[in-house]
């Protein structure tokens, strides 16, 4: 998982910046094999999803997967599901284990905000996500990701070329 980890702030580092996140990430002012792939990607839709929706954090211990910005909970990023928390928090690329604790009653959310919510869009996304870890469990493994669109989650060059295959079928 370290060497995952590794790679990851390498192409961060190299095409990821200024608080943006997205799937896969791209410095338009570079050319080369890289961009070309994240362009074809992007715009590549199967069975009516984004490539992006396929791929999906399996939360073990929360120390890997980054609690705004990696698909692991519901169906949407947190940060697009609460956009006005997530503009308060001051570390957008936190892990899972830092701001989820377990309190006497269950789990708590441990924000690290500019300004604690007070609004009451804030307060309503609040309450959204403090009924979300009602649901919350950590395991001992390490976190790890499946693929969506098989049975086991396990990702294969074959099963993806296999998707990719049926979605031309059915776009001809």
């Amino acid at each position: 998982m370290i060497q995952v980890m590794l790679w990851r702030k390498v192409v961060e580092s190299i095409h990821g910046g200024r608080g943006k996140w997205v799937f896969l990430p791209n410095k338009n002012a570079l050319a080369g094999c890289w961009k070309t792939i994240v362009s074809f990607l992007d715009s590549l839709t199967v069975q009516g999803k984004k490539i992006s929706q396929f791929v999906r954090g399996k939360l073990g211990n929360g120390d890997i997967m980054r609690f705004w910005h990696d698909l692991w909970f519901g169906s949407v990023l947190l940060k697009d599901r609460w956009p006005t928390l997530y503009r308060l928090e001051r570390n957008k690329s936190c892990s899972i284990a830092s701001r989820v604790k377990r309190g006497e009653d269950g789990f708590l959310f441990v924000g690290n905000w500019s300004r604690h919510p007070a609004s009451v869009e804030e307060l309503s996304e609040k309450q959204d996500l403090d009924r979300m870890l009602l649901e919350f469990c950590f395991s001992d493994r390490e976190d790890s990701w499946e693929w969506m669109d098989s049975v086991d989650g396990r990702f294969s060059v074959a099963m993806c070329k296999k998707l990719l295959r049926l979605n031309r079928d059915q776009e001809n």
